[in-house]
């Protein structure tokens, strides 16, 4: 007899993120997909060895990642907004004080620091730690 689900299929995935102002701490976060596009919908606290495991540091997609109506920001800072470094890898940074579109960070993965803008979309490639 073949078992039916009565629950809608989910296409999840969790990507890495570094908080910049927590010395690179490490946090997941957890994106679906909506409607077509991704959104973020949780942040957690997670370990390197935990996240190696789980083999989050290899997920790729292309795509939006905003937060989605009860996201709760990174795990140690509370921040929204998210900036991707040239090096490939996703790191927080609270909104700036003005309207400006770029503001000049410190990548917590590379110590690179960059002038960047704000966007929408991001290009996620995993990688090592």
């Amino acid at each position: 007899m073949k078992e039916i689900s009565h629950f809608p299929q989910r296409n999840a995935k969790v990507i890495l993120c570094r908080c910049a102002h927590n010395e690179g701490a490490l946090f997941g976060m957890r994106t679906e997909e909506k409607n077509k596009i991704w959104v973020r919908t949780w942040a957690f606290k997670i370990s390197e060895k935990k996240a190696k495991n789980e083999g989050w540091e290899s997920e790729q997609f292309t795509s939006s990642l905003n937060p989605d109506t009860g996201y709760n920001g990174c795990p140690y800072c509370g921040s929204f907004g998210i900036a991707q470094c040239s090096c490939g890898k996703l790191f927080d940074f609270p909104p700036t004080k003005s309207n400006a579109d770029e503001v000049t960070l410190k990548c917590p993965w590379c110590n690179t620091s960059n002038t960047y803008i704000t966007t929408e979309a991001f290009d996620i490639q995993g990688g090592s730690y």
